[in-house]
């Protein structure tokens, strides 16, 4: 009977998730997806199968300098499997982004009864609490969040596999026994380190946890051989990128803030952003970048008072986490599923932070799938504790009353999670989506109007390049796009030479202007023009080669007709 009731608990469990996500399923290829998936050949088959283990998650070569140097071989291979047996058909890619999203609401739910000793009532609130979160539809309902799917199964099971928490904590024979699982926890590691960057991170959370939670029973070898494998497999991972990826100010404006006090205090009130997403999920959006979260340029900015809460509350975990417990409950350990949740919470948070390096982006929702299963556990953690307190002071109204604020909280999630799927169901829901959430971001509104200069809608397309443009003034291709619409020639070459002047190697500008310049017959300016434009990698050099020996034909067949023509200066251009 036991048994029968487990299986219907998992049962239970594993079908809120699919049930949540279900209209995803017929959700077309969006943002992200399109280069990493559609136009990607590492995924389509057209490239060679050994292609995987030097490209990145883009089907960029991983050595060269436009790589974003993000190398998730098992996630593509996943997408490769996909569309050799189903074709590019999303609705595969959108189930199994869902059973996988159920499998690791699964797993916490075992992990948190069977191996941090909480309780199943606490279990299954950490569980539902992860399926429903509205934070996890960009990871869920956007096919390219796969990788943050992978990485947290294998992450699970490399923790399943390397602790067992549910036996005495100071007892040695709570380790792990023998080699074969620990060699098992290593492998997990590893498919979660090939999954995505943020997997190595398990390694320093299983190795944390022992230290923290058993400091009397983890023997040196268990440290070392934990260290050991870290230290390589961060020697490799770096080593193998040879250099560190380049972003630009737009992706990341913070990082490129030349103040330094500035920056640091940006960088720690994202953390407090982040958390404010997990916490009240309302303002939802598929892209962060460029002005979406302005930097904090002074010390009185009242988000420096956030910045410091969060400090506090970091201090004040840590210190619980840290601190030795009066009693050690066999059936429902507090300690050690607080340590679990703060290890989860903030160790994988740290890639993506800017503290330790670069990255590409402000802020993005699916960075936080993996945190957010600390965040999950931490709420029953604290309910139960909340529950204690009001239990000792005979508060049942009180008790009754957090129950129905629970169950409120959950319907609520889980009604914004369904309706937030549509938004990503195609490129015209999920842009006009970011319309609404982030109006301060110039990206969204640039992508916006590539989608309706698409469909035909000039006007439209035009007021969204211009406000771009407002938005943020250095956006080169919101210039260079705004002049491909317009019907003056003299304001064409206006916006080109503009876009010029604030990238002198953007390729597409020095194309449309030598083009512009083609046409108007001034082929010596277009020669000019090309001949700039094919000295980058990123020029389309079969395009512009074949303009360019255009225009060499037209000045030949000039200069027959006048010889004595003066060549044109640099000073004329």
């Amino acid at each position: 009977m036991a048994g029968n009731t487990e299986y219907k608990e998992l049962a239970f469990l594993s079908a809120i998730p699919v049930l949540i996500y279900l209209n995803s399923i017929t959700g077309d290829f969006v943002h992200d997806d399109i280069p990493a998936i559609v136009n990607n050949p590492d995924v389509t088959g057209s490239s060679v199968f050994s292609n995987l283990l030097t490209s990145d998650y883009w089907g960029e070569n991983i050595h060269n300098s436009r790589s974003h140097k993000s190398f998730r071989p098992l996630t593509i291979l996943t997408f490769r499997f996909t569309a050799s047996v189903f074709g590019l058909s999303p609705v595969w890619y959108h189930l199994l982004n869902i059973l996988l999203h159920s499998v690791v609401s699964t797993l916490l739910y075992k992990l948190a009864v069977s191996r941090l000793g909480l309780s199943k009532t606490s279990g299954a609130v950490g569980s539902l609490l992860f399926s429903l979160h509205p934070i996890h539809t960009e990871a869920v309902s956007g096919i390219v969040g796969r990788a943050d799917l992978l990485t947290c199964v294998f992450m699970l099971a490399s923790f399943y596999t390397a602790t067992n928490c549910s036996q005495d904590p100071y007892s040695a024979s709570s380790l792990s026994q023998g080699p074969y699982t620990e060699i098992v926890s290593y492998m997990c590691a590893l498919l979660a380190l090939m999954s995505k960057e943020i997997g190595i991170t398990i390694i320093i959370i299983n190795i944390s946890f022992l230290l923290i939670t058993r400091y009397k029973a983890v023997g040196w070898r268990h440290i070392l051989a934990n260290l050991s494998i870290l230290m390589f497999l961060t020697f490799a991972r770096v080593t193998y990128n040879r250099t560190l990826p380049t972003f630009i100010d737009q992706d990341n404006p913070a990082s490129h803030e030349k103040n330094v006090l500035t920056r640091m205090r940006t960088y720690v009130y994202l953390g407090v952003f982040n958390l404010n997403q997990l916490l009240c999920p309302d303002n939802l959006s598929y892209d962060w970048q460029m002005g979406s979260v302005p930097l904090v340029h002074s010390f009185l900015d009242w988000r420096n008072l956030q910045s410091l809460l969060l400090c506090a509350l970091i201090s004040g975990i840590g210190y619980q986490m840290f601190a030795r417990p009066r009693k050690i409950s066999r059936s429902e350990d507090s300690r050690n599923s607080l340590v679990f949740a703060a290890l989860f919470l903030i160790i994988p948070y740290l890639p993506a932070s800017n503290l330790f390096f670069q990255v590409g982006f402000v802020a993005a929702e699916r960075i936080l799938y993996v945190p957010s299963i600390g965040f999950c556990l931490l709420v029953p953690i604290g309910l139960r504790k909340l529950r204690f307190l009001l239990r000792k002071g005979r508060s049942e109204r009180l008790e009754r009353l957090l129950d129905v604020g629970l169950c409120i909280t959950l319907l609520a999630f889980g009604g914004k999670t369904f309706t937030r799927n549509f938004a990503w169901n195609s490129r015209i829901s999920l842009f006009r989506s970011g319309l609404q959430s982030t109006q301060n971001n110039a990206k969204i509104f640039y992508n916006y109007g590539n989608l309706a200069n698409e469909h035909g809608n000039t006007n439209i397309a035009k007021l969204c390049y211009k406000e771009a443009i407002r938005l943020w003034p250095t956006y080169v291709i919101a210039w260079n796009n705004l002049a491909t619409l317009s019907d003056n020639d003299t304001e064409i070459e206006i916006l080109l030479r503009k876009a010029l002047l604030l990238d002198p190697s953007h390729t597409t500008s020095l194309f449309n202007l030598a083009d512009l310049y083609r046409q108007r017959s001034d082929y010596k300016k277009a020669v000019y023009y090309l001949s700039i434009c094919m000295k980058f990698r990123e020029c389309q050099h079969e395009k512009a080669d074949r303009l360019l020996s255009e225009c060499k034909r037209e000045i030949r067949r000039q200069t027959k007709r006048r010889p004595n023509d003066e060549t044109i200066s640099v000073r004329e251009l």
